[in-house]
């Protein structure tokens, strides 16, 4: 191998950095809720990742829009969705726990908390994809004690 195709090959390889992975997606930094609702169609890692730093550091209004539009209802449902993809994939698995983490995010803002407590559909939706997914990763005696 020539020392041009070494560097070529180190340049390939360090897409797959955990650092550049997240830029592969569009950042959400300026975007507005509804094309963060919109990206929620169609679920990766480098979505729930880049949705979760734009919550984070998100204005009160811009929340409570994300949520209006259904943010919080299409997270939720990407959490039972994903669990559907099958249980022993690990990519699955970390895309299970990016959108846990996205979905804390919404929930620890005093306005994702209120809008969680105000639908019972919300937390329908929550319970359904916590108990499908979670307990089947709990040793047994953990979850037969959750249940």
């Amino acid at each position: 191998m020539t020392n041009a195709q070494s560097t070529k090959a180190r340049k390939g390889w360090s897409l797959f950095r955990p650092s550049n992975l997240t830029s592969v997606v569009v950042s959400l930094s300026d975007d507005d809720p509804e094309i963060c609702v919109k990206l929620l169609d169609f679920p990766t890692r480098n979505v729930f990742i880049e949705l979760k730093q734009k919550v984070d550091g998100c204005r009160r209004e811009w929340l409570s829009s994300f949520i209006d539009l259904g943010g919080l209802h299409r997270l939720l449902s990407s959490l039972t969705l994903l669990g559907t993809k099958g249980h022993e994939k690990f990519f699955t698995t970390l895309e299970r726990v990016e959108c846990v983490r996205c979905i804390k995010a919404v929930i620890n803002a005093r306005v994702g908390m209120e809008a969680l407590i105000a639908s019972r559909s919300l937390v329908c939706t929550l319970a359904e994809g916590q108990s499908e997914h979670c307990i089947g990763l709990l040793p047994s005696s953990v979850a037969k004690q959750r249940v």
